[in-house]
């Protein structure tokens, strides 16, 4: 991710010991409008996010990042709905896990 380009070896491990391990089952919603966002980082699997204000949907997969500016940016809701189109893995980053973190190490 661009946003931790700069980050030291030790640093990237301190976020990583932040992350969940999200386990995605094909045709559940990974989250949806309402939910506090956080960071996903897709190591396996697909989804599709559906704009709640109407729209065409987006498409993510393995190796994308999601909700990154929604997180860092304090909003209350991502505007999405994640749709998992194919079962897999990601991690996830709380919002509050991740600024407690920031905040020692920024």
């Amino acid at each position: 991710m661009p946003v931790f380009s700069r980050a030291t070896s030790e640093q990237i491990s301190q976020l990583a010991a932040i992350a969940q391990e999200v386990k995605m089952t094909e045709s559940e919603l990974l989250f949806r409008e309402g939910d506090t966002p956080a960071i996903y980082i897709l190591l396996e699997g697909e989804l599709s996010l559906e704009p709640v204000a109407g729209g065409q949907p987006a498409f993510a997969r393995a190796g994308d990042s999601i909700a990154v500016y929604e997180t860092l940016g304090g909003e209350e809701s991502t505007g999405w709905k994640a749709h998992v189109t194919r079962g897999g893995l990601a991690l996830r980053v709380e919002r509050e896990a991740l600024f407690d973190l920031l905040a020692d190490h920024i």
